[in-house]
């Protein structure tokens, strides 16, 4: 059960809140960010925060949405209390909200269960994986299902994507998630995204999870364009 489903069973907004926030506390953390492209997410959720605000309101808590800030309110609020409990809208939240709601209405597609394809809404996966590093060329990694050929046209995909990248201030490079869902998966993640020092303790360390959009793939391969990138810690929000 996600975190805002948890949240509905709750008829106080101090509560919610509490939940909320417990949640995302650095103890109970158990999504460490590895990359995260604020950008991609904030217009991934404005283009659907319309649906999860509808997933969370018409029972006994409302939710509200706007100017960054997320605010639960009692629909059978009393004039005693009327007061909504509020948080800033961050990146991991929006995440969450993402993943939850699209969890909701069908759209998210677990890629354990099988590959994704065009037209499908969010993508994630959690589970064993490996992070190749910048400057590494790709090696056919068995464990992912990348196969040598895999591997060489993947990494001219990667050198592709970087020389545009390139082009807008300078190079940074990218690194490469890897994982075995369904079918081999992957995503070319930019560094000007990516938490370096946090990238640097926990790149060795699966299990990894990722949220994104379809890419495209190349033969079985399916190609991930990241929201966020985690080490996952256990647990599930």
């Amino acid at each position: 059960m996600g975190v805002l489903d948890r949240i509905k069973g709750f008829t106080r907004p101090d509560e919610a809140m509490h939940q909320l926030e417990s949640a995302l506390a650095p103890e109970n953390r158990i999504r460490v960010p590895l990359y995260a492209n604020e950008k991609l997410i904030g217009d991934t959720f404005a283009q659907r925060v319309p649906n999860v605000v509808q997933m969370l309101t018409g029972g006994e808590l409302t939710l509200e949405v706007g100017a960054g800030y997320m605010s639960f309110a009692s629909a059978k609020a009393t004039k005693k209390a009327t007061a909504s409990q509020t948080i800033a809208i961050t990146p991991m939240v929006q995440v969450l909200m993402l993943q939850d709601g699209a969890a909701q209405d069908g759209s998210l597609v677990d890629l354990a269960e099988r590959p994704g394809r065009p037209g499908d809404g969010l993508l994630t996966f959690g589970g064993p994986g490996k992070i190749v590093g910048r400057d590494t060329p790709l090696p056919a990694v068995p464990e992912c299902g990348l196969s040598p050929d895999l591997a060489e046209r993947l990494q001219g995909k990667r050198l592709e994507q970087e020389q545009w990248m390139d082009l807008n201030d300078g190079p940074r490079g990218t690194f490469v998630w890897l994982a075995e869902g369904a079918g081999p998966l992957a995503s070319i993640a930019s560094l000007r995204h990516a938490e370096l020092g946090l990238l640097a303790s926990y790149a060795p360390q699966p299990p990894f999870g990722i949220l994104g959009l379809y890419e495209g793939a190349i033969n079985e391969l399916t190609m991930v364009a990241p929201l966020m990138v985690w080490h996952h810690a256990g647990g599930a929000i």
